[in-house]
């Protein structure tokens, strides 16, 4: 069978790009099932011509839609790659702007000219195909394993720790208080933030809030080894955007070993509900659930172990690449 050529047009190079295009392309390259590309933040018709299959990641206006009449135009078929639930955002600040609120019909409008939508999570799935009628394929988050080594580092002070990035106003919310609580109870503890951090938490307890600012996706599996908390927090406001998210967040952190503390919501539910060990902070819980993981060691390092043979069995990218080059190969 011929090789399908695939082009991937992403809107920058870091982590929106990398778990949705840049890893599956290396690895359907790697493993022989396509001839692939990578163009950030623009395309190139040279590209374009080359492909049987363009996929394009959030990006939206008229250029776009002048690229996909053109792949039609050449027989190329186009497939629209989502990972976030456009039609249901939030009521939350960073949510709240013009641009935010014509998303939803520019999307709509944009994935009714592909010939497939790609999504990361079933919610997500559902929603689109109740807005368009353009076939929709789930495509779950998948890690390379290799590139996340747990360092055996020894820190004077138990660390509890976040990674993510600045749209998640009312997911940190939810933790500022219990955190503050554990703060209060827990001398020797340290608060780590990778990404972005609670204001208030800075601002009140600067000497016991560190927060690093975004790194590379290319060195955060090493920053994130070298932080390796002892406790790794996964909050969800109960929202239908939220609801949408995928479980990369838990992925890394049990990719070190990193136990997870999690809400009961969305992906984390599903994956609870599947057998993924971690400790859920049910109705709001959040200072207590943390707690009782800061006083039981043999606990933490049980889950940490358990979640990360988890993981690695259902949620290696060189198991599942197969998955994505099925899809490109119904078209």
């Amino acid at each position: 069978m011929k090789m399908k050529k695939i082009y991937y047009i992403s809107p920058n190079s870091g982590a929106i790009g990398y778990w949705r295009c840049t890893l599956p392309a290396y690895y359907l390259n790697r493993t022989g099932l396509a001839e692939t590309a990578i163009d950030f933040a623009r395309f190139q018709k040279e590209f374009v011509d080359w492909a049987d299959v363009v996929v394009i990641q959030r990006i939206l206006g008229k250029s776009i839609k002048h690229l996909i009449h053109y792949c039609h135009m050449k027989g190329k078929k186009v497939v629209f790659e989502l990972d976030d639930n456009v039609w249901c955002f939030p009521d939350s600040p960073e949510y709240q702007n013009k641009q935010a609120k014509e998303v939803p019909d520019q999307t709509t409008d944009i994935l009714k000219r592909c010939d497939a939508v790609t999504v990361s999570t079933d919610t997500i799935a559902k929603s689109a195909k109740e807005n368009v009628n353009t076939p929709v394929f789930v495509l779950p988050n998948s890690m390379d394993f290799s590139q996340w080594k747990r360092m055996d580092l020894r820190h004077e002070h138990f660390l509890i720790g976040w990674m993510g990035g600045h749209y998640h106003v009312q997911d940190l919310e939810m933790i500022v208080q219990p955190l503050k609580q554990v703060l209060k109870k827990n001398d020797k503890l340290t608060l780590v933030f990778l990404g972005c951090c609670p204001m208030q938490l800075l601002l009140d307890h600067p000497d016991r809030v560190f927060l690093q600012e975004f790194v590379n996706i290319e060195v955060l599996p090493k920053t994130m080894a070298v932080m390796r908390f002892n406790i790794g927090l996964a909050p969800l406001h109960e929202t239908e955007f939220s609801k949408s998210r995928s479980n990369i967040r838990l992925l890394q952190y049990s990719a070190l070993e990193i136990p997870s503390v999690v809400s009961y919501w969305g992906e984390y539910a599903w994956m609870v509900d599947n057998g993924f060990p971690c400790v859920c902070a049910k109705n709001g819980n959040w200072a207590e659930t943390i707690q009782e993981m800061v006083d039981d060691e043999e606990k933490r390092l049980d889950i940490g172990r358990r979640a990360y043979q988890y993981v690695i069995e259902k949620f290696d990218i060189k198991d599942n690449i197969s998955r994505w080059m099925e899809v490109y190969e119904s078209l």
